[in-house]
């Protein structure tokens, strides 16, 4: 049951008209109204932070799916808002989703752009869709110095909710890209990240989980 505060989703608006709760950077978490909520919203509505630390980062593509407007959504709520032949043919189409983001992540033609597409879709990114974004933009920036990498925030406040999800490529693909971009762990902007990526990697070389390229390039990083 979801929090008493929260307003029902009686009734869902078109993609056009509805008010989007968008990630913009703090780490959310779901609840069980399928709305994404900051730490201190947890906190508020229950007294206590035993919900927070249950919620999940990502919703069951089960019970939920991601529509046009980047929101998730249950299958009634498909069918509710596009009639029954048509809910049920977006409710099967949006299996597709995660697959969509990660193409369009990996073509993003600027850094703004992939931004963008983290601010709008963010809360359903999953680990490997927050990978792609380093990958794609240590291709973008082709060694030359970052603007205003202060930008960078947000996703790295999401590779840091993600993180205990990554796998070894992801892992070694993301500490590649900010070694090659010279974001680096002698500066506080980047300490915490660098120091969570260390510890990952040292249970997935104790846990004999690295493929020989994966290894190779997260010793490069360092």
């Amino acid at each position: 049951v979801a929090c008493p505060l929260w307003r029902s989703r009686v009734f869902r608006l078109s993609p056009s008209s509805r008010l989007l709760c968008q990630w913009a950077g703090e780490e959310r978490r779901y609840d069980a109204d399928g709305y994404a909520y900051t730490k201190a919203e947890f906190i508020k509505c229950y007294n206590g932070i035993k919900e927070w630390n249950a919620a999940p980062a990502r919703l069951d593509p089960d019970k939920w799916r991601y529509d046009r407007d980047g929101q998730p959504y249950t299958k009634s709520e498909f069918i509710n808002e596009y009639g029954k032949d048509k809910g049920y043919k977006y409710w099967t189409a949006a299996t597709h989703w995660d697959h969509q983001q990660t193409r369009a992540l990996a073509t993003s033609e600027t850094v703004d752009k992939l931004l963008q597409r983290l601010a709008r879709h963010g809360a359903g990114f999953d680990h490997i869709h927050v990978s792609t974004c380093w990958v794609r933009m240590q291709r973008l920036v082709k060694g030359r110095p970052l603007r205003q990498p202060s930008k960078l925030q947000p996703l790295v406040q999401k590779t840091l909710q993600l993180l205990p999800d990554y796998k070894h490529q992801g892992l070694a693909n993301t500490a590649h890209a900010l070694a090659s971009m010279k974001l680096l762990p002698s500066s506080a902007q980047w300490a915490e990240l660098w120091k969570r990526l260390e510890a990952k990697a040292i249970g997935a070389v104790q846990n004999r989980s690295f493929d020989p390229q994966s290894l190779a390039n997260t010793v490069w990083a360092y």
